[in-house]
């Protein structure tokens, strides 16, 4: 692909006779101008380089639908899933896209661009979606396949998280450290993950023995600050709270902590804590957070081993893939057999 002067200029916002300045060796741009240019186009044909080695086959769109935004952000989840799409996807010879829809947009128009594109396959990371907004993409007739959700009155191709799993592998761990008080924080925003994760943990604790009681289960906001206020109030109203509290992911687990520590309790002597998604900033938490890590590489990898199978047509129907998780066990759970 030939690199043009007006693509460097859109990139680093200057003007196309500066990038061909820069690029013929003429005075009239700055020595950091040069260097960018230089940098960038570097760069560019590095790639270019690389598609012509792996003999590109196509092109897959990843497509993030925001509903609020406030669930798909700028997480390691996110950040590594895009990255490791993207790695993959090149490997199979094809080229990544990125869309993103936002709420204040015109959902209706943004699927007429999408249906425009000349992509051979669509991954749609579906975190914050539901039903209805699936049904938006009923008419797209390329290969699709759903990221991080699933919806089991469709019969769609997903690659979700072993939500389920996870919270066993948390029952399982709270009965050995001998927790019989099992509370739950909640989203108030809600999305198929927050309700595997409360459900998960309802059947798991079942299976031995023991039951989450609703006084025990509280809703909050979505971010740490939020959180931080929602758990404040509960804990102004002098509520009976939980041994443990399981939350439906880090944010929620790491704004609780810092309310509870501002009202005095002492994690995990007090209460015990533990999180979901295992973000680097758990690990470096006061006490370090118990938290799922999410096979976030394994989970991209089958993403686009999936919708490559759909798009080469080595596919025999709707398939489910639920990766698999793993409980980070660190300091913010108390042994309660030690008493």
């Amino acid at each position: 692909m030939v690199i043009k002067n007006k693509d460097i200029a859109e990139i680093l916002k200057i003007s196309p006779a500066a990038v061909s300045l820069a690029r013929n060796g003429k005075s009239g741009v700055s020595e950091q101008t040069r260097k960018q240019v230089y940098e960038l186009l570097r760069s560019m044909e590095n790639q270019n380089r690389k598609e012509e080695e792996t003999g590109s086959r196509g092109s897959i769109t990843l497509v993030m639908h925001k509903k609020s935004g406030k669930i798909i952000a700028e997480t390691q989840f996110f950040m590594m899933a895009t990255e490791v799409i993207q790695e993959e996807a090149q490997a199979a010879g094809y080229c990544v896209t990125i869309m993103q829809y936002n709420e204040n947009a015109d959902v209706n128009e943004f699927i007429k661009s999408l249906k425009g594109l000349e992509t051979n396959g669509i991954l749609l990371l579906a975190t914050e979606m539901d039903v209805k907004d699936l049904d938006l993409y009923r008419d797209i007739e390329v290969p699709l396949v759903v990221l991080d959700n699933y919806y089991i009155t469709k019969r769609q191709d997903c690659v979700a998280i072993h939500n389920v799993d996870a919270m066993f592998q948390i029952a399982e761990y709270l009965k050995r450290m001998g927790h019989t008080r099992i509370g739950f924080l909640k989203s108030k925003i809600e999305n198929n993950n927050f309700s595997e994760r409360y459900m998960g943990l309802q059947l798991a604790l079942d299976s031995f023995g023991e039951v989450l009681e609703p006084k025990f289960v509280y809703k909050v906001g979505t971010e740490v600050d939020t959180v931080y206020e929602d758990m404040k109030n509960i804990l102004m109203q002098k509520v009976e709270l939980p041994d443990v509290l399981v939350a439906g992911n880090d944010i929620l687990a790491i704004g609780a902590l810092r309310a509870l520590k501002e009202y005095g309790y002492h994690v995990p002597e007090d209460i015990s804590i533990i999180g979901f998604d295992d973000m680097p900033v758990s690990r470096m938490m006061d006490p370090p957070l118990t938290s799922i890590r999410i096979e976030i590489k394994q989970f991209a990898i089958c993403a686009v081993e999936r919708i490559v199978q759909k798009i080469e047509r080595y596919s025999f129907g709707p398939t489910t893939i639920r990766v698999g998780c793993e409980l980070m066990i660190r300091d913010s759970v108390k042994n309660m057999n030690e008493i």
